[in-house]
């Protein structure tokens, strides 16, 4: 493994009807002593899951 990144998955709710969406969010690319950051959108938007993708 030399670099990885964090994968979000999260869920908007839109709409009068609130309906859910679900979208995923990638962080940067970082080595092995670094972070990667990435962060759901700010309003009406709930995490769903985390995972960390290496290459």
């Amino acid at each position: 493994m030399t670099q990885h990144r964090v994968v979000l998955k999260c869920d908007q709710v839109q709409g009068a009807r609130e309906s859910v969406v679900t979208y995923t969010r990638f962080g940067n690319w970082a080595g092995p002593n670094e972070r990667s950051n990435v962060a759901c959108a700010k309003t009406k938007n709930f995490l769903r899951g985390v995972s960390v993708e290496t290459k």
